[in-house]
């Protein structure tokens, strides 16, 4: 969109010849002058390719899925931009994205053997990564919030490992920077054996730049209120502080708004008094009116694929994976 200092004056007059100036409508005058405009500004109705570059992350002599890239944040310092990549695997890439036409791997940072990440965010040049042990699946147990500080290279210097819950998923960052929020999701282990209390935690930041200070606060969701369309779907004896899994997160002001993915709802948290607040249900459709299909197979299988058809007797959750 281009505008002036009066909005869209400056399309009014491409298109009206000047302000307040009356004229009968025409689609061919319209159109030459529409076509006027778009040079004057350097529309192009068919861009060219708008991937200015790209950098293969996989590690040398390895195949399949590599868990590099699934969530990214990013540093500025002074002129140079800085991408940070991670995804379940046991490294961090950072990338210099300064000319996005050849962005360069400056370091794949590893967490040392014994931990996975499921996220990264930063705020100025400090930056926090979410881990979980790496044998998680069979023996759950707490994870952590790993802090570094960026230099203008790019390079990592580590600050302090901050113990938070169970499988640390989201994390972001307060606008301030004050305040890390994380989300986590404590899924059971493997065979259900073990199934921790999902819950959101809360890093007060203080201090320094240089000495900074981390507090951690859990909020459980033991003894809340919860809405009773909320969907809880354990076994036999799972508590709802159980089944309660915190996903990703988005903050509004002093709010955080945390979903619940596999329960279909969003958490509300007060920043400044570090509590939940509220709990809210997303509700459900009833397929049974729509028109929908409700499977991954395509085209004609002997029968077997879900076709879009009416009537059919299910009723679906409006899973909540992010929020924004």
């Amino acid at each position: 969109m281009v505008t002036s200092s009066n909005g869209f004056f400056g399309l009014n007059q491409a298109l009206h010849g000047g302000r307040g100036r009356r004229r009968s409508f025409s689609f061919d005058r319209f159109e030459d002058k529409l076509s006027r405009f778009a040079r004057r500004f350097r529309f192009n109705a068919d861009p060219a390719d708008p991937l200015l570059g790209s950098l293969d992350l996989s590690p040398d002599g390895t195949t399949g899925e590599q868990l590099q890239t699934e969530i990214s944040a990013y540093v500025r310092l002074g002129k140079k931009l800085f991408l940070l990549s991670s995804g379940g695997g046991q490294t961090l890439q950072i990338t210099d994205a300064t000319n996005p036409a050849s962005p360069q791997l400056v370091e794949r940072r590893s967490y040392g053997g014994a931990y996975n990440s499921t996220s990264v965010a930063a705020y100025g040049n400090l930056v926090a990564v979410a881990l979980t042990p790496a044998d998680y699946d069979d023996i759950p147990s707490k994870g952590l919030v790993r802090f570094f500080r960026m230099g203008r290279n790019g390079r990592l210097t580590q600050l302090r490992d901050v113990e938070v819950g169970y499988l640390p998923d989201g994390i972001t960052f307060s606008k301030d920077g004050r305040q890390l929020v994380i989300a986590n999701e404590a899924q059971p282990s493997g065979d259900y054996g073990i199934d921790p209390a999902g819950s959101i935690g809360i890093i007060d930041i203080k201090g320094s730049r240089l000495s900074p200070r981390f507090n951690y606060t859990d909020l459980s969701f033991d003894g809340l209120d919860l809405p009773t369309g909320l969907r809880i779907s354990g076994p036999d004896g799972t508590t709802a502080s159980q089944d309660i899994e915190p996903e990703y997160i988005s903050i509004l002001g002093d709010k955080a708004y945390v979903t619940l993915q596999e329960n279909n709802g969003v958490a509300i948290v007060d920043l400044r008094t570090r509590r939940i607040v509220a709990i809210h249900e997303l509700g459900s459709v009833d397929y049974s009116q729509l028109a929908v299909d409700l499977s991954d197979r395509d085209g004609s299988n002997g029968g077997e694929d879900f076709l879009p058809q009416l009537g059919q007797d299910f009723v679906g959750c409006t899973r909540s994976g992010a929020v924004t």
